[in-house]
């Protein structure tokens, strides 16, 4: 028996089930230190703190058990005392395994930070559940014929929570503040970046390309993210203005794509898979 679903956000609920467990293994790796490496020459911490008195503020969003401020602090080194990292993750069990830094549960929608309190925010290879799911629909056989229509959808509905993420990263970013973002490269350019992003009030200030160890590959596609090549994209932005709107524009977007994929009864059995799959 099939198990439906009766609610577009229940959805994401059931996305969030079906993720892969541990997905720190991948973010706490070795393998990925020189994306966070190179994020924190990026984003100019150093050359901010010469610049300015007092503490700077920090959040590492999906931080896990901290590595990107470690990272951060190795670099600044003398100045590491006036920086205060905010490690915001979901899961308590991630902080069992670091140490120092101001560790607080939340996730990236409801970040438990107040509006314009932070001089950077780090948003490196955040997940989107809804993902997961994507990549089990490219590589299902199209039996009936609406695998274009459910990915389409999909793709939709992952794009409004993608722009929603970058929001609340916004929400909390000072005036002039910086956004780290990183990712594996799928071809983007900071142009197509910005391009994409044209609506927010983010401007791309520097993009590279890094090539990872090739050890990175198999450890991501344990936990069922496609990934051919260990190269990854990091990007700066600048923040540019308020976002007044955008969250209730991208909320109905991704509500919409849901509600649609509702209306697909395949799409429910592809959620019945899985399950079974994961079971």
């Amino acid at each position: 028996m099939v198990h439906r679903i009766s609610q577009p956000d229940d959805i994401l609920i059931e996305a969030q089930k079906l993720y892969p467990k541990k997905f720190h293994e991948v973010s706490e790796s070795s393998y990925m230190d020189d994306v966070y490496r190179k994020a924190a020459i990026m984003c100019g911490i150093r050359e901010h703190l010469k610049a300015t008195r007092g503490d700077v503020n920090a959040v590492d969003i999906a931080g896990g058990s901290g590595r990107q401020g470690r990272i951060i602090r190795s670099l600044v080194k003398e100045d590491s005392g006036r920086v205060v990292i905010h490690n915001v993750d979901i899961g308590r069990g991630e902080f069992r395994r670091g140490r120092g830094d101001e560790r607080t549960i939340g996730d990236v929608m409801h970040l438990p930070l107040p509006d314009k309190s932070m001089d950077f925010v780090f948003m490196n290879n955040i997940p989107i559940p809804l993902s997961h799911v994507k990549y089990y629909v490219i590589n299902m056989k199209d039996e009936t014929g609406k695998k274009e229509q459910i990915l389409e959808m999909l793709e939709n509905a992952i794009d409004a929570q993608y722009k929603l993420n970058l929001l609340e990263g916004i929400r909390v970013l000072k005036e002039n503040g910086v956004m780290m973002l990183s990712g594996k490269h799928v071809g983007q350019t900071g142009e197509s970046i910005q391009r994409n992003l044209d609506d927010l009030p983010l401007k791309v200030d520097k993009f590279e390309v890094v090539e990872l160890e090739s050890g990175v590959v198999p450890l991501w596609r344990k936990y069922g993210i496609d990934i051919e090549k260990p190269t990854f994209m990091i990007v700066s932005l600048r923040k540019t203005g308020d976002a007044e709107g955008l969250v209730d524009f991208y909320e109905q977007m991704r509500y919409t794509s849901l509600e649609q994929l509702l209306r697909i009864e395949e799409f429910d059995k592809v959620l019945e898979e899985m399950r079974k799959a994961k079971a």
